[in-house]
């Protein structure tokens, strides 16, 4: 087992980018500026599961070892930020829904909406078989889960996210009286009648925001 104590300096890496020969030359030269822990794996889920239910962890076994060899530990990022292609392609659902209308396609990063039941399911399903793999490793000293949970913009704008969007409002304020007053909503004729009403901030709050900002 490494044996390192805090304060820890460390860096992220991501050799699913590089090619295996590298990873021994990156590591020694790790080793050489006093890197101790190295974070990786947070966005590679397509390494580790190309092809939905093969799972594929022998060259991240590799990376670990080699880490090791040369007295740095791992941090192990789960990949949930970053769903590999065939799943939006099996369920188009569980591409974000953007402000105006249009889902995100496949590409970059937090491109999945976190509500979604198929995500959820899936992300699961690879955080736990990295646990059967990696649970036993001394190597291992600590896990990173998911990356930036945040989605870019106002966020995802899904049927799914809508509603759990009213039911949060609905278990923060209790009435739609209390959120009435607590929005000062009689500006605009904006005031609800009851919690269904009330539409996810889409183009309304872009321009009011626009309205604002004209006049300051």
């Amino acid at each position: 087992m490494i044996n390192i104590k805090p304060p820890y300096l460390g860096c992220a890496y991501y050799p699913e980018d590089w090619p295996v020969e590298e990873i021994e030359k990156d590591a020694a030269k790790m080793k050489a500026i006093g890197i101790q822990v190295a974070r990786i794996a947070e966005f590679a889920w397509s390494r580790m599961e190309n092809t939905e239910g093969v799972f594929t962890f022998d060259w991240l076994h590799h990376v670990v070892d080699t880490l090791a060899k040369y007295g740095i530990a791992t941090v192990l990022g789960t990949p949930t930020a970053t769903p590999p292609v065939w799943l939006s392609r099996k369920y188009p659902d569980v591409l974000m829904e953007q402000e105006h209308g249009r889902r995100t396609q496949h590409g970059g990063r937090r491109h999945c909406c976190s509500n979604n039941e198929h995500y959820r399911e899936y992300s699961g399903r690879i955080v736990e078989k990295m646990a059967q793999e990696f649970a036993n490793d001394e190597n291992v000293i600590g896990w990173q889960i998911d990356n930036e949970i945040y989605s870019f913009g106002n966020g995802c704008m899904c049927t799914v996210c809508a509603e759990k969007f009213k039911q949060r409002l609905k278990a923060k304020y209790g009435t739609v009286d209390a959120l009435n007053k607590a929005w000062n909503l009689t500006i605009f004729s904006q005031e609800y009648n009851f919690f269904d009403e009330i539409p996810t901030p889409r183009d309304a709050w872009v321009k009011c925001r626009r309205r604002s900002s004209r006049n300051t």
